[in-house]
């Protein structure tokens, strides 16, 4: 299994166990359980997943209740490699809001303390930040080459999602672009809150060496990007 990502959430209890988030290359998302007992570890993992549900009610469950699948994936279920995995809000209830981002879809699932998850959100990023994009100045064509690099969710709830795409500088000169694009989920649909350019200069190559990685700081109110070669 392919972890690319791995994302720890603080879980305090008797026992102290850790509970940690993972996600596959192959687009699937993972719950791991690391326990102590009697100074020797434990990991136990499995798939995000609903609760099962009884055989008898299953014919009769309506379709509101959404798919359990947790595989992340284009509408031809085309298995998507998870860019980012961001923890968002928990609940005085003890329910974590666990975010997803794919290539260009974007999922929330909510851990619930008894041990499982429900998907809540599977929406295409892609299509809205692309939409506003097109229209900037620097824009390369309406075909963009735009990428989903990175997420972080800040304490108002917002998405701040990484982009590049195929831009042009001031000199006319083709290269990668970057961009820290604000957005919120209203009702089941994404809006576009504010795209903000992020300046890098590499003139040594037309893109970063390394995918750049989001840091919040002051609980948000700055965000930091590294590119591996600068911040």
């Amino acid at each position: 299994m392919c972890v690319p990502y791995l994302h720890s959430l603080k879980q305090t209890d008797i026992s102290q166990s850790q509970l940690y988030v993972a996600s596959s290359a192959s687009g699937i998302l993972y719950r791991l359980n690391l326990t102590s007992t009697g100074g020797k570890y434990h990991l136990a993992s499995r798939v995000f997943s609903r609760p099962p549900v009884a055989r008898t009610l299953s014919n009769l469950l309506p379709s509101f209740l959404g798919s359990s699948s947790s595989v992340l994936s284009e509408s031809d279920h085309v298995p998507q490699y998870i860019r980012s995995l961001a923890i968002g809000y928990q609940s005085p209830t003890g329910e974590r809001d666990i975010w997803a981002l794919g290539e260009e879809r974007i999922q929330k699932w909510v851990m619930k303390p008894d041990g499982w998850e429900e998907k809540m959100v599977d929406q295409n990023l892609s299509e809205s930040i692309r939409m506003v994009l097109q229209d900037s100045p620097s824009a390369a064509d309406s075909k963009l080459d735009l990428e989903l690099l990175d997420l972080a969710i800040n304490e108002t709830g917002k998405c701040i999602v990484l982009v590049s795409y195929a831009g042009k500088e001031e000199t006319g000169h083709l290269r990668r672009l970057y961009a820290l694009v604000q957005m919120e989920l209203v009702g089941k649909f994404f809006s576009v809150h504010h795209v903000k350019p992020v300046p890098y200069q590499n003139t040594a190559a037309p893109s970063a060496p390394v995918v750049p990685r989001i840091q919040l700081l002051l609980s948000g109110a700055i965000v930091s990007v590294e590119f591996g070669d600068t911040v």
